[in-house]
Order: structure tokens, then sequence, then C-alpha cells
């Protein structure tokens, strides 16, 4: 969960799931009234209110909220990135992704550190700079990625779709204006409101009930499902009075939710890569405990069937000395996040010694994982769930991916590891790489897959793997030139 504020990608090739996908249907009534029950009478977000000055007190006397106020202080030096409709438009043009999303990347980091600061310190100095933002994100024409809006309806308000950074962005505003409260001026309060309802709430709404075509991610198997899920609930939590209707909210992404665990193979493997792991699981257990609070405990997303599996992916892929191999579009430097590690640890009792705490400066990144996991939640009170276990740490196959783990025995003089691809090319984020492989000399691959490119507009189009990094050129495999398909894969799958 250390991904950027806005991600890069979407995938462009499905995996056929075994299991069959959600219908489109409203929430069940009598699950809905179920939720209910479980339901704080009104609106509630993550963590606790400024006012809470036992809690907020505590965290400001810490170094890690020490240097959350000094990066708050500086933003105040600094001014705002302009973020004009031009350089949105800069994708269309170009097919360049990254100019936007920098500035924009600028643009929305500035909310966390603006928030916790005023929250620790309760002085009232970072409270216009919060105001400024927020007036600044209201007066976008659109929430939604360039990349997320190549026919430009959402940009020319055609349309009002939902994406990663849209949902996020909801669920961080709504929940500041939970957290700051009267803090705020009536009028950027009630712009928070009327913004997250117009561009998040009413949108959704209108797609779990059937009065609009949904958007495709909640069908979608890959990372989508889970962010956009966590980011819209989230919202609606913080924000809706009305329980009935946070309860459909929580309905429809216990529903929902599921399309995004029937694409991990039955054995857990994830094949969008560990990056996408850390960011679309690492969102699952965003959504997951955000739910759980919600509900005292009642509805629990990570006790399901078919959790436990991907939940240990993070442990079971890594070679050897922290390194992990670069499958699929991930980072050759790509590490299993932290925080979603502990969580995973503590939850499934694991016993994964290194991951078995939470340093409180690792939170402070984004306000969901300030409020989640530096503060109590299940993991950290000890709400185990049986039936997870991360296996042989000599050897760790994912018979159903394809994916050969191999390393030294407890006590061995060994140094060598490696990690064996056979897959097909009808992956998630696929890359034509059946038989690569990596090799780790205690912490250092020696002979690497070298991950994902720098994404552009062609990357996530039919002009994909003209790429020499995605394509079999880029890998070392055995049959160069070879094509994406079901077809084309490892041998004993």
């Amino acid at each position: 969960m250390d991904a950027p504020l806005i991600v890069l990608g979407i995938a462009v090739l499905v995996v056929v799931s075994t299991m069959d996908a959600v219908a489109d249907e409203p929430p069940d009534p009598a699950r809905v009234s179920e939720i209910a029950q479980m339901l704080p009478e009104t609106a509630e977000g993550l963590g606790r209110p400024i006012t809470d000055r036992e809690t907020w007190d505590a965290l400001a006397a810490t170094p890690a909220y020490q240097a959350v106020i000094a990066r708050a202080e500086k933003l105040l030096d600094e001014p705002l990135p302009e973020q004009p409709d031009d350089l949105y438009l800069d994708f269309s043009r170009t097919g360049n992704r990254t100019r936007w999303q920098n500035v924009a990347n600028q643009r929305r980091g500035r909310l966390a550190p603006l928030v916790l600061a005023e929250c620790a310190e309760n002085r009232g100095r970072f409270v216009p700079a919060i105001e400024e933002l927020v007036a600044a994100l209201a007066a976008e024409r659109t929430w939604v990625m360039p990349a997320h809006d190549r026919s430009l309806a959402n940009f020319n308000r055609e349309r009002t779709d939902i994406d990663l950074a849209s949902s996020a962005l909801g669920w961080h505003l709504a929940t500041a204006n939970w957290l700051l409260g009267e803090r705020l001026s009536a009028e950027t309060r009630a712009l928070i409101r009327a913004n997250v309802e117009e561009r998040i709430l009413a949108p959704y709404r209108a797609m779990y009930s059937g009065e609009r075509d949904p958007n495709w991610w909640m069908h979608t198997t890959n990372n989508w499902n889970a962010v956009c899920l966590a980011g819209v609930t989230g919202a609606a939590l913080a924000q809706i009075d009305d329980g009935t209707l946070r309860a459909e909210f929580v309905a429809a992404a216990e529903r929902y939710s599921q399309n995004f665990l029937n694409g991990f193979t039955p054995d857990g493997y994830c094949s969008e890569g560990l990056g996408y792991w850390n960011y679309g699981f690492g969102n699952y257990v965003l959504l997951a405990e955000t739910v759980w609070q919600a509900t005292g405990g009642g509805v629990d997303l990570m006790a399901r069937p078919h959790v436990a599996a991907p939940a240990t992916f993070g442990a079971r892929i890594q070679i050897m000395g922290g390194v992990a191999p670069a499958f699929a579009d991930c980072s050759i430097n790509a590490h299993p996040d932290r925080l979603t590690m502990f969580y995973v640890n503590r939850r499934y009792g694991l016993g994964l010694a290194e991951y078995d705490s939470v340093d409180l400066s690792w939170t402070t990144g984004s306000l969901s994982n300030a409020l989640i996991f530096g503060l109590p939640n299940s993991a950290s009170r000890g709400q185990t769930i049986a039936g997870a276990e991360v296996g042989s740490m000599v050897r760790t196959w994912f018979g159903d991916a394809g994916i050969l783990i191999a390393r030294p025995g407890e006590g061995s003089d060994a140094t060598l590891g490696v990690a064996l691809k056979g897959g097909h090319n009808a992956e998630h984020h696929n890359h034509n790489d059946v038989g690569s492989y990596v090799v780790v000399v205690r912490d250092r691959a020696v002979l690497l897959d070298p991950g994902s490119e720098v994404y552009t507009a062609r990357t996530f189009s039919g002009r994909r793997y003209e790429s020499k990094l995605l394509n079999s050129f880029g890998h070392p495999v055995p049959a160069p030139a070879d094509r994406p398909g079901r077809a084309r894969q490892g041998a004993g799958q």
C-alpha cells in the first residue's frame, strides 16, 4: 500500500476464472437490513475525530507525527501546483501519462499531511491550506485520470465514471471532513459533501441499483475492483447518515469484491505481479478493515472463502534476501508491502517475525493507512482467523499458476535461490514471458526479469506487445516472438 496516490494502469488481458462472476442485481434487502443493524446511527469515518484529544495528543507526541507536522509546515510555504485543462488534454494528444499525474499527485498528496498535522496540533493553522486544496479539487472538471478517460466523456462532463484515482480522492475527502468537522468552514464542508456525492456516491448507487450500466471495474478480476470498492465504500461510511443506504454500499462491496478474489488462481497466485498485489490486495485489506470496524466485526471480508490463499502470496512469492521476481508489470525492486504483510501475518497467525509489528512512520502516507494501521485494528487486537499458512520455505509451488520458488533450507550453506515461471500468456498485466526465471545469490538478483516499462497510451492498447520489454524479447524465454494467448503456457499446468 505504498503505491502512489495515482497508479498507472489497467490490465488488458483477462484471466478466465474458474468461479462464477457476480450477477448485476441490487443488494439483497434482507442482507442490507442485517448489516444496517450493525452500523452506527450516523456516518463515521476511520480513526477518531479531532475532538478526541486523548488519541490525537498521544499521536502528536510521537516522532512520526512530529515529522508529519514538519512536512505540513513546508507545504504552507509551497504554492499549490496548477493543473490546467490543457495539461489534462496532454494524454489525448501525446499519450504521455506522467506529466498530468505528477502534478495531480503533488496536489492530492497534500491532503494527508495537512489533515493529520491539524488533527495532531489542533491549532487551526493548517485549515486555510486544507480549504484552499478542497476548493481547487472541487474546481477540477473531473477526478478521473486522463488515461482512463480516452473519449474525454468525463472531461466534457457527458458522464461521471469512477476510477482508481477518483474513488481514493472521494474517500479521503469524506474522511477529512469527518475528522475535522466544524474546524472546517460550513462552505468547505458543504463543498466536500456535494462533490463526493456527485462524483462518487450517486454514480455508484445508480450502478449497483441498476439505474445505469456499471463501470467495467465492478466485474473485473484485477486490482481495479478492490481499489475502487475500498474508495466508494469508505466514502459512503464516512459521509452518508442514512443507515440503510450505508448498508447498501457495504452489501454491494461484499458482493462485487468476490470478482476480485476470482482473479487469483486457487493457490493464491497474483498474475498481476507483486506490485499490483500490494496495491490490489492491499486495498482489499483496507476495504475489509473499514467494513470490520464499521460493523463492529459483524462483517469480516477476510474470513470469507478464497481469501487466505491470496493473502499469503506476499510471503510465498519472495525468493530470498528480500528479493521477489518482477513477473508481469512489476518493479525489479518490488517488496511486499509492510502494512499489508503485518495485517495478514497477525490476522491469520502466520508467525512471520519480521512482520509482527508496525512502525508508526510507515502509516502516515495516506489518511486510510494512518487511521487504520496507526490506531488499533482487528489485526493488532488479535482477531485471528484460522486456515492460512505459508508452507515450506524451501520450495513454494504455485501449481495452478505454474510458478516455482526454490530457496536454501534452514541452516544450509547454500546462497542461491530461483523463481521459475511457467504460467501462460493470458494473464493480468501479461508479458510474453513463459519460461522466464530469476536467480538470486544472497540478496541480489544476478539473473533477473526486467519487469515493467514506463506506461504510455500504447502500453494498454492493441499495440502492447510492440514493446521489447513486454514481449518475449525482453525475457529469457525459450520461444522468442511468441504471442499472447492461453494456448501459450508452460508444461505441467
